[in-house]
Formats: structure tokens, C-alpha cells, sequence
């Protein structure tokens, strides 16, 4: 073995040890996020680099290694969770992919050669951009799961007024013009006109206002006809309207934050300065669902059963290895930094699509999936949808496109999102390819008939087809069939798609060529599935985004490479300006 292979296994090495060592050594003082910095491409890159060598292109290899580090891991992480320490899991988790990752420089490969200049103008572009993400919203990354909150009375708050704690709090901060407070017993006393009292602690604990009384729950009843709803962990949040001052008593607070929120304005002040977010009533529920399922992977349950599970295991996978979970605090911010590596690789594999397919396409046309990526991020992290599976989904699409191959990337898309199939065979088509069309198609009839017959012999069929019925069809329409219903929310969709894309579906469309032709005919017809649905979330445009953006990059550039720069002045403005509608 050379001396190169060999220093390359001990650098992976070293680097896997070395994330174990930071959460083991520093678990009361690290950041939820930054041990995750460190935990992420520890268990979901460095294990597979030294496998990937067998792809020249430095690019694929490197979307090689993360795909072999995490088909490892799913079943080391199943076989780590049989451990009943949690130290011990950990151990096995870091320990088996440091052996992995040395193993996978005994092999001979190909030496890779380099990516071209405007590759590599790309590539930087992309891990400048996801930087750039991390500091412009820190704030969101770093925001615990139990910092969101919602409650019916949000809405209705004034727009400005005034609050002031009394006595009883051992600390008093000011944010704009609602307080941050900690009690210093059970009973304070507080002055504020109409408004909202929060607090924020364990769950089970109780703050009574006068007459009213809120308890953090795990799944509160927040609508009588819904009934209890997913909403927190171990730690978590809860309100009471108040239409004056006066006293608070605390139980169970060991130890809790509470919030006098006098106003709307003073609601947005909290969230701008990374203290409590005021989330949608249903973001919330996304939010829990996946670190729930996250949690129970290969403990109580295999798959998950409301979205194809692919998603889940990863994110297990992370969840497990990093100390700040054990807390009931560390999930969210660990399933957000997940989120910027899985950005910065749609990027990545951005450039790598370009490069295929255009590869001639001028240096700022390689420069809009570094733009792409931070609208990716901003459309994820502002709403709160960072955790869920949409950006592994988007992630296979793009895969797909970038990929001489074709129906194995399809089947990924598929085991993360249901309309995977319909996107992947709807460019395989598009493309020409018709074989790797009608191998996904028998791919996903396999696996569809596997977990059919799981089912059946473990009696969850008929649940997973419920749930499965309800996902595709009644969530996203619930029993609306007015033709003059549907089409008329198509115009708000594709306004919508335009406003986030910086008009790129409409700027391709003015380069016409075979990749537009494909990519943009893709994106068209894709839309059809979800121009008549009676929400636009902003996780739904992310497929749509790429390709449109692709579409920019490989369309016929014009004098002077006048489309992608009007594309990226387009995807800059709506950065700036174009606001996320949820």
C-alpha cells in the first residue's frame, strides 16, 4: 500500500476519532451544532471515501463516498441500538466506521483527475454559499426543537404594546419589547397589557395566570375536533392570553424560560434575535414527526408510516452519535446541520449536472447552484422545514440528472418522497431513456411488493395503505373535485415557483435546446401534479427550483452569457425580496 493511501486512512481515521472525542469531552459545553458539524461528515462521508475511489470524476466520488458511509451505517446503527449503554452505542457507531473507512484504502483505484475550471469556480461557489447560509441563519440552525411554539391567541396580538416583570425573577432580559425571564421560585408577579405569557421547559410543566392554566405537553390539544397533536419531545412550550398583569405561579419548573410577549411586533423581535420562534400549527407537528420516527428507528419501528422511510435512517444515524440528543435538546439543531451538508451537496451534484450536460456553459452559469443552494436553505430554514426529507428527495432528482446511469437514483427519490417515481420516469422519458424508464418502474414494483408482503405477514398493511391513500390524495386535496376550484389555484402556483426561481423556468425557456427541452419539460409537467392542491408549501418548489435553475445553465448562453446573468440576478432578488409563504 502506498504511503499516500496510507496517510489518507489515518486522516479519515483521525477525523471520525476525532468527532467521537469532541462529544465525549466536552458534552455539557459544545454546541448542539457544532458537535454536529463534526458528527455529520464523520458518520455520512469519511467512511466511504476510500470505497468511492473507483469514480474518476472527484465530484461523483465525492457523492459516491456519502452514499456508501451511509448505506453502512443504517445497518450499523441498527446493530449499535441492540447495546443497551449509550456510550457503548457510540463507540460502536464511531468505532465501525473509523475500521470502514481504513479498510477502504487497502483497495487499488483510479487516480481522479481534476474537475475543469469551471467545475471548480462551482464548487467553491457552492461551499462559499453554505457558509454564507450558516451565518446568515445561525439563529434558525441553532434553534431547539422546544423553541418553536404556536397558539391561537399569536394571531390575534396587538401590534405594539408594553410589558414589565415585577418581582420574583432571578434574571430579567430585554429583547426589543417583550422580556426574557427566569423565575427565581414558583410565584412572580408581572405587569403587561393584552398579551401572551410563555414558558419554556420540561415537559409537565405548569403556569397558571389567574384563571388560566397552560401545561407543556407532548401532543396538546390545541383543536378540540383534531385532538392531541404531535408537538414536542422532552422539552417544549406552552401559553396563556392575558388580558392584564398580575401574579404567575409556576410547578414542575426545574428550570424553565418564561416570555411576556405584549405585542406582534414583540413576537417577531423574539424571533429575529434566535429566542422563540412563532411557527405554523402543522410545521410543528412536521417538525416532531421526524426526530420522533428518528428516534424510534430500529428500536420500536423499521420504517416510517407516513413517508417513505429512507429519510429517517440517517438521520437516526446522526441523532444516535451525538451526545446532545440525550438531552432533549440537541435534535433539531442536529437535524438542521444535516440539512446544510445535504445543500451543499445538491450544489455539488448542481455543477456535476451542468458539466454533463453542458459542458461548455459559461463560468457564471456554473456559479447558479451556489445561488440555487442558499435559496434551497432560505426556503427550508425560514419556515422550519429543514428537517424534513424533501432535500434527500431533491437530492436523488438531481443525482438522476447529473447521472449517466438512471433507475437507481429513481428508486432512491422514491424511497424518500412518494412522487419520486413520477418525476424520475418523467425525465428518463424525456431524456430518451426508455429502458432505465421501465427498469425503475420494475425496481419500485419490487419494492412495493416487499413491503406489501412485510405487511401482510406483520398485519400493518391495511395502516400503511390507509396512510399511504391519505398522503397521495385527501392531505393535499381533501375531497375538493370542482374542476373550477382546482384550476383556479394553478395561477398562484406557478407565481409562486417563478417568484422563488428568479423567473428561471421563463429565462431557459428563451434558450431552447435538447437539456431545456428535457429539464424544463420535466419541471412542467411535474407541476401538474401540484399546481391544483390546496397549499403551496415551500419544501414542494425545491425539485422545481433545481431544475429550473439547471435549465438556465444549460440552455444556449447567449451574447455575452446574458442568461445566466439575468438568472442570477434573478435568484438574487428573490433572496432578498421574494418572501417565504410557508
Amino acid at each position: 500500500m502506498t504511503r499516500s493511501r496510507v496517510l489518507a486512512a489515518c486522516a479519515c481515521v483521525l477525523g471520525i476519532s476525532g468527532a467521537a472525542a469532541v462529544g465525549w469531552l466536552f458534552p455539557a459545553r459544545a454546541l448542539e451544532a457544532q458537535r454536529a458539524l463534526l458528527i455529520v461528515p464523520a458518520l455520512l462521508c469519511l467512511p466511504g471515501l476510500g470505497w468511492a475511489r473507483g469514480a474518476v470524476h472527484p465530484l461523483d466520488r465525492i457523492l459516491r463516498a456519502c452514499v456508501i458511509a451511509t448505506a453502512f451505517g443504517i445497518p450499523l446503527l441498527a446493530a449499535s441500538v441492540r447495546l443497551t449503554d449509550v456510550g457503548a452505542q457510540r463507540a460502536a457507531l464511531f468505532g465501525g466506521a473509523a475500521v470502514f473507512a481504513a479498510l477502504g484504502w487497502l483497495r487499488d483505484a483510479p487516480r481522479p483527475r481534476r474537475g475543469s475550471m469551471g467545475e471548480r469556480i462551482g464548487a467553491a461557489l457552492v461551499i462559499a454559499a453554505c457558509v454564507s447560509v450558516v451565518i446568515a441563519w445561525r439563529t434558525e440552525i441553532r434553534l431547539p426543537l422546544d423553541g418553536n411554539w404556536w397558539s391561537p391567541a399569536g394571531d390575534s396580538l396587538a401590534e405594539q404594546g408594553d410589558a414589565e416583570p415585577g418581582e420574583g425573577w432571578r434574571s430579567e432580559r430585554q429583547v426589543g419589547s417583550a422580556w426574557v425571564v427566569e423565575p427565581a421560585g414558583t410565584d412572580a408577579t408581572f405587569t403587561m397589557g393584552p398579551g401572551l405569557v410563555v414558558v419554556r421547559g420540561a415537559v409537565g410543566t405548569r403556569l397558571v395566570v389567574g384563571d388560566s392554566t397552560a401545561t407543556i405537553e407532548t401532543d396538546p390539544t390545541e383543536n378540540a375536533e383534531e385532538g392531541p397533536v404531535p408537538r414536542y419531545l422532552d422539552r417544549g412550550a406552552a401559553s396563556v392570553a392575558v388580558d392584564d398583569g398580575g401574579a404567575l405561579h409556576l410547578l414542575g419548573c426545574a428550570p424553565c424560560t418564561v416570555y411576556l410577549i405584549p405585542s406582534a411586533e414583540a413576537l417577531w423581535e423574539l424571533y429575529g434575535a434566535g429566542e422563540l420562534r412563532f411557527g405554523h400549527y402543522y410545521q410543528i407537528l412536521n417538525m416532531v414527526e421526524q426526530l420522533r420516527w428518528a428516534r424510534e428507528i430500529a428500536v420500536t419501528r423499521w420504517v416510517t408510516d407516513v413517508q417513505p422511510p429512507l429519510w429517517s435512517w440517517p438521520l437516526a444515524l446522526v441523532l444516535r452519535a451525538n451526545p446532545a440528543g440525550a438531552l432533549g435538546t440537541g435534535e433539531q439543531p442536529t437535524a438542521n446541520v444535516l440539512f446544510i451538508y445535504l445543500c451543499g451537496l445538491c450544489g455539488l451534484v448542481g455543477v456535476r449536472a451542468i458539466s454533463r450536460w453542458a459542458p461548455g456553459a459559461p463560468w457564471v452559469a456554473y456559479g447558479l447552484p451556489a445561488l440555487a443552494a442558499a435559496e434551497h436553505a432560505r426556503l427550508m430554514l425560514e419556515p422550519g422545514s429543514a428537517g424534513l426529507p424533501d432535500t434527500l428527495y431533491t437530492l436523488a432528482v438531481l443525482a438522476l440528472v447529473a447521472s449517466a446511469s438512471g433507475a437507481g437514483w429513481g428508486i432512491v427519490a422514491q424511497l424518500a418522497r412518494y412522487p419520486g417515481t413520477l418525476i424520475s420516469g418523467l425525465f428518463l422519458i424525456f431524456s430518451g431513456r426508455f429502458r432505465a424508464a421501465a427498469q425503475l418502474g420494475m425496481g419500485v414494483a419490487a419494492i412495493i411488493l416487499g413491503f406489501g408482503l412485510v405487511g401482510w405477514a406483520t398485519g400493518a398493511l391495511d395502516g400503511w395503505i390507509t396512510t399511504a391513500t391519505w398522503e397521495t390524495g385527501p392531505e393535499h386535496w381533501h375531497g375538493q373535485a370542482d374542476p373550477l376550484v382546482l384550476l383556479g389555484r394553478a395561477p398562484e402556483f406557478y407565481r409562486v415557483w417563478l417568484g422563488y426561481a428568479g423567473w428561471a423556468p421563463v429565462i431557459a425557456l428563451s434558450g431552447w435546446n435538447r437539456a431545456v427541452r428535457v429539464l424544463i419539460g420535466t419541471a412542467l409537467a411535474y407541476s401538474l401534479l401540484l399546481c391544483t392542491i390546496d397549499h403551496f408549501p415551500s419544501h414542494y418548489f425545491l425539485p422545481l427550483l433545481w431544475l429550473s435553475v439547471l435549465g438556465v445553465a444549460t440552455a444556449r448562453p447567449g451574447p455575452a452569457a446574458i442568461r445566466p446573468w439575468l438568472a442570477a440576478l434573478g435568484l438574487g432578488y428573490a433572496l432578498w425580496a421574494v418572501p417565504v409563504t410557508g
